[in-house]
């Protein structure tokens, strides 16, 4: 099962792997600041300085894991350096896009609405 897993995943190997490594990091930086991960704010030199990983990869996984929407990448401009969120969070174990609302609550929405009407 997890070979299938495997070959259905979108993301490469490495990228994959550093994508965890982002998220294990998040994790550990919300709970020492106490807020959610997705608020977690990295640049690449935090992200290098945590992974060991180089700049080339760190510079060409992050730019696949943001064109594939894992990352927020926040340019700041002015020569200031590039930081990344986690666009995705796991709720209820199941991984979903920050911001998304599911159907259950876009039900729930659709109901209060019609009985208020």
């Amino acid at each position: 099962m997890d070979v299938l897993a495997r070959g259905l995943d979108e993301l490469a190997a490495p990228v994959r792997g550093l994508y965890e490594e982002l998220r294990k990091l998040c994790v550990q930086r919300a709970e020492e600041m106490n807020c959610q991960p997705e608020a977690v704010l990295l640049s690449r030199r935090e992200i290098r300085e945590a992974t060991g990983w180089s700049d080339w990869q760190v510079r060409s996984y992050c730019r696949q894991l943001v064109e594939m929407e894992y990352l927020y990448a926040t340019i700041n401009g002015n020569g200031r350096p590039c930081v990344y969120s986690l666009a995705r969070v796991e709720e209820n174990g199941r991984d979903g896009l920050r911001g998304l609302t599911d159907v259950a609550q876009l039900q729930q929405r659709l109901m209060t609405q019609a009985s208020s009407v």
